[in-house]
């Protein structure tokens, strides 16, 4: 085999791969971003498999399992994105998901 065929390949399997990584994850609940807030700031973010019931939960597992090195890129983002101890979004407070962050209206 040629360098170039081989290199399309592997380029068309990582593509394929980033691309199922980002269908499940915009689309599903397989793998889910959380959050940890602490006086209306964030905490900590974690990315994981989604916890819909035990028969689900496995099956989350595995999709997350496969796609760790992503999931470990995309909390990465989310620390750059919203470092520990920058505020929460006016979307988080709005919504006072967070018993840490009481609603001041």
């Amino acid at each position: 085999m040629n360098k170039k065929l081989i290199t399309t390949i592997a380029a068309g399997f990582v593509i394929a791969y980033i691309s199922s990584y980002v269908l499940i994850r915009l689309t599903t609940d397989s793998i889910v971003h959380g959050v940890g807030t602490s006086d209306c700031n964030y905490y900590y973010h974690n990315v994981e498999p989604g916890d819909s019931g035990i028969i689900r939960f496995l099956i989350n597992g595995q999709f997350a399992l496969l796609f760790t090195p992503l999931r470990w890129l995309e909390v990465q983002y989310w620390y750059l994105a919203q470092p520990v101890g920058s505020p929460l979004t006016e979307k988080h407070r709005k919504q006072n998901k967070f018993a840490s962050c009481p609603n001041t209206t």
